[in-house]
This record gives C-alpha cells, structure tokens and sequence, in this order.
C-alpha cells in the first residue's frame, strides 16, 4: 500500500502495474488485498528452468486507489 501511495502521490502516476508468475499464489493474494485487478495471462511467456511459465498482468489505477487516500494509506497505515 505504501509503494502505491508514493506512486500515485509523489510521483504523480495515472497506472501502476505488477507481474506474477501464475503458478505462485501469494504474490496474487498481496495484489489483489491491495485492490489490484488482473488486466489478462501472458501464456508461456517467462522461461525458467527449462519450462516456460504462465504470468499474471496486475494493475490499478490513480481512480481506484485516490479515493482511499483518506482512509489513511498516505499516512502510511496499512491498507487493510
């Protein structure tokens, strides 16, 4: 949440954008309780280990996140 304030706040950002390989949950767990969405799957677009994997498209933008700045996140509370 921090990272997301300072970025719509400070550096005045309209998107924010974070991949995840599909194949490890928890990052997707921590985007999504920051009230990222996924924008859509780059099938077999990261190759690792011999095996090419399946990444996530996460984003939000400044009209999702600018209306819980009041809710505390600029004064670096947590988000939820």
């Amino acid at each position: 949440g921090a990272v997301l304030d300072y970025a719509f706040t400070h550096l005045t950002l309209e998107r924010v954008y974070a991949l995840q390989l599909t194949r490890q949950d928890r990052p997707g767990q921590i985007l999504a309780g920051t009230d990222m969405t996924i924008d859509g799957y780059l099938r077999k677009r990261f190759h690792n280990d011999g095996m090419f994997e399946d990444i996530a498209c996460w984003s939000i933008t400044t009209d999702v996140w600018v209306p819980r700045v009041g809710q505390g996140a600029s004064q670096g509370s947590p988000v939820r």
